[in-house]
């Protein structure tokens, strides 16, 4: 997506005493934001965790060159395994949206940080992939649909993140809304899946259910945001330009 902003988070936010030497990234995926920082940063030891191990197995080898880096299995809504006061700075990049217990996530971070540490965190406010997704869903069930089992967007209702923070004792000190576009390329089946990836499970249940059509259906509706939402560029590749993110920064007190 873009862990870029992340690492240049602290240049647009106060910054720490000294540079941060101990650093976790959770939800690291394959790896992203924790190995670009530690290439900029190879006096910071940097560790990388995910719930998934595959996902660990990935981190693992892009960040195989770096001394600095090691990664591991952790879940965020439990850091037991790391002591209180431990880190200088915790990022995440789009993974808290995913928690299922997003409170426990928050404690953690508060716990683990040192006094004075700083939370980098970036979710999603707006993605027009997510609109097409619920109008997928929505003609499937031919009525209003929950939230997609996996939600990008379970944290973007205005001022919850803050919400979250405020309520893990952690004080704001910056955040800003970006926005970018999502390039899909011209494989159209590859953008179909990648947009569904989402709701494959959802979809798979409805057939399972007996809704035998309700693939067809969801790719009807694919093929119709083709057509008429002006979603195909210059180059004739799937791309949505209305994605806006929010970054935050927030810290621990001293």
């Amino acid at each position: 997506m873009n862990p870029t902003d992340l690492h240049q988070a602290p240049r647009q936010a106060p910054r720490p005493a000294k540079q941060p030497t101990i650093v976790l990234d959770i939800a690291t995926g394959p790896g992203e934001p924790g190995t670009l920082m530690a290439q900029r940063h190879p006096d910071t030891t940097f560790i990388l965790t995910d719930l998934a191990p595959d996902m660990v197995e990935k981190a693992e080898k892009f960040s195989a060159k770096l001394p600095n880096v090691t990664a591991r299995v952790a879940d965020a809504q439990d850091l037991s395994e790391f002591p209180n006061n431990h880190f200088d700075a915790v990022v995440c990049c789009y993974g808290f949206m995913f928690l299922p217990e997003k409170e426990k996530g928050f404690a953690e971070v508060y716990r683990t940080l040192k006094p004075g540490g700083l939370l980098i965190t970036t979710v999603w406010k707006e993605v027009t992939m997510m609109k097409m997704v619920r109008e997928m869903m929505e003609a499937v069930l031919g009525e209003a649909p929950p939230a997609p089992p996996i939600n990008p967007m379970a944290l973007s209702k205005e001022g919850l993140l803050e919400d979250y923070l405020k309520g893990a004792k952690l004080r704001i000190e910056h955040t800003e809304n970006s926005t970018y576009p999502f390039n899909f390329g011209s494989e159209l089946d590859i953008a179909f899946k990648m947009c569904t990836m989402v709701i494959k499970s959802f979809i798979d249940e409805q057939v399972e259910k007996g809704n035998v059509g309700a693939a067809d259906t969801v790719r009807q509706v694919f093929d119709r945001w083709l057509k008429e939402e002006q979603v195909i560029n210059l180059k004739g590749e799937f791309e949505t330009q209305e994605n806006t993110f929010m970054l935050a920064v927030a810290r621990k007190a001293a």
